[in-house]
């Protein structure tokens, strides 16, 4: 019984993993831009608006 619980929960955590790692399509991208331009402008605004890592860590950094 054990063996069957863990073996669900890991084969439910490989499959969120894979839908979660696929990329993103052009419309759900823009947006998640429009969704995301407020919190760029308050913090962000310094960088470039391009997906860089600069803005990854920038929004990483004010998650909260």
């Amino acid at each position: 019984m054990l063996i069957r619980l863990v073996t669900s929960v890991a084969l439910l955590a490989g499959a969120a993993n894979a839908a979660l790692s696929a990329p993103m399509s052009a419309d759900d991208k823009a947006v998640l831009q429009q969704q995301c331009m407020g919190d760029f402008t308050t913090f962000c605004a310094g960088l470039p608006p391009e997906d860089g890592p600069e803005t990854q860590a920038c929004f990483e950094k004010n998650m909260s």
